[in-house]
Formats: structure tokens, sequence, C-alpha cells
């Protein structure tokens, strides 16, 4: 695939992910840990030596989560107590999470149809395909033998 059909389909999966989560940034605070984590909770809030020294040494509520800390400590000195700017941290944050999800599975999926180049592996799936199991690793030399069946024109499967 394209460099630049790559980066559209990125910036599509991150703006299908920002259109599937954009309500949550009306939401609020919730009453199950919130009120502890961060409406109650100062020792979070600013990036000084005493708020990260907290961060690392912590386990409130049961949970040693310095990073966790560190960004809540960066999204309370950008928005101050706003639950949006909350809200828009964990919107960016599952952006992210969508974009590598779909760099792995790409990758995952050129390496089932032989390592081939995407286009290829899409070409190679959509010939192959009615013969049988070709998108499993044991099949791979089926998957070769069956490709040089197709393309001699017979409809047998070889075994």
């Amino acid at each position: 695939m394209s460099r630049s059909r790559t980066l559209l389909v990125v910036m599509g999966v991150v703006a299908l992910t920002v259109v599937a989560f954009l309500p949550a940034l009306d939401g609020q605070f919730l009453n199950w840990d919130d009120d502890k984590n961060l409406v109650t909770n100062e020792g979070y809030r600013g990036l000084g030596w005493s708020h990260v020294r907290w961060m690392f040494t912590t386990t409130l509520m049961g949970h040693w989560i310095p990073l966790t800390w560190l960004t809540l400590g960066v999204n309370y000195v950008v928005g101050g107590m706003a639950p949006w700017g909350y809200h828009a941290g964990n919107l960016g944050l599952h952006a992210a999470n969508a974009v590598v999800f779909y760099a792995i599975a790409r990758r995952l999926l050129a390496a089932g149809a032989g390592g081939e180049r995407t286009e290829d592996a899409a070409g190679s799936a959509r010939r192959t395909l009615p013969g049988g199991p070709h998108g499993w690793g044991g099949a791979r030399r089926r998957r070769r033998r069956c490709s040089q069946c197709t393309r001699c024109g017979s409809s047998r499967w070889p075994g």
C-alpha cells in the first residue's frame, strides 16, 4: 500500500475513533472512583517534585500506577479540574490505540498471507479463497500449489 493511501487509512481510523467517543467530552466525573481518584485527591494535581514523588510511591485504592498518575497530572496542568480535559485525554489514547491496532493487524495479515505485500496478499486471497483453508499457517504449502492450479485452470484441490 502506498504511503499516501496508508496515511489516509490511518486518518480514517483516527476520525472514526474520535467520532465514536466524541459524546464523552460532554460527560462529568462519575461516582464510581473519580471522586477518590480525582475530585478529592490533591496528590496528582501538578508536576512538581512532591507530586511526582507521590505518583511513584502511592498505591491509592490498591494500585501502583505511576504512568497513569503522570498523565493525569499533565491533564490537570493543562486543563485544571474540567472533566472534558480528562475525557479528551482518554479520547486521544483511544485514537492512538486504534492506530496501533491497525498497524499490528496489517502486519499480521500480511505475514499470514505468506509475507507478501498487503496488495499482493489481497489479490492472492481473492484468487485462492474458494479452494480451501488458505489463511492458516499449516496450509501455506497447499496455498502455493492451489494458486498454481488456479492459474492453469484446474478446479481440483491438490492434496
